[in-house]
């Protein structure tokens, strides 16, 4: 077994850290408002979330935020383009700054200083607290071994 090939253990966390869990579902609540109060779309949240679950390679979330996204009304190139989102022409310059800082706090990067220079205090807090977020659900994700029940 190789961890750095991502063969991981399955260990069921959902039995042995429940509070831990409902914790984390009551931080999305929580950085969910904080991201509305900070003028981003839920739309543009799940494509948030989609691009640190792809850097992480977690399955089962990249399904989950794929069906929100477009459930919300984000277009099929939009999502598809999030993979590539430096060399895409459907993001705002607003939107190419968040997606760079999500991957810069998925990937433990320093932000780069324009990222910084160009957002908004409050829309740099509300997208680091959806990378620390999306981060901890996919290492529960891929830990748990958590299944796909998606067609």
């Amino acid at each position: 077994m190789s961890y750095l090939n991502g063969d991981f253990p399955e260990i069921d966390l959902k039995t042995d850290a429940s509070k831990v869990i409902a914790v984390l579902s009551a931080l999305d609540g929580v950085v969910s408002d904080l991201s509305a109060s900070a003028g981003l779309s839920e739309g543009f949240c799940h494509l948030l979330r989609l691009r640190a679950s792809l850097i992480n390679g977690c399955a089962y979330c990249i399904v989950l935020h794929t069906e929100k996204a477009e459930s919300t009304g984000e277009s099929r190139k939009r999502i598809a383009l999030v993979a590539a989102p430096n060399r895409a022409d459907c993001f705002s310059k607003f939107e190419l700054s968040a997606l760079q800082l999500i991957e810069a706090a998925t990937c433990l990067k320093s932000p780069l200083e324009p990222i910084n220079s160009s957002l908004p205090n409050d829309v740099r807090a509300a997208v680091t607290w959806t990378a620390i977020l999306i981060n901890a659900w996919n290492r529960y994700s891929i830990f748990s071994a958590k299944k796909l029940n998606h067609d």
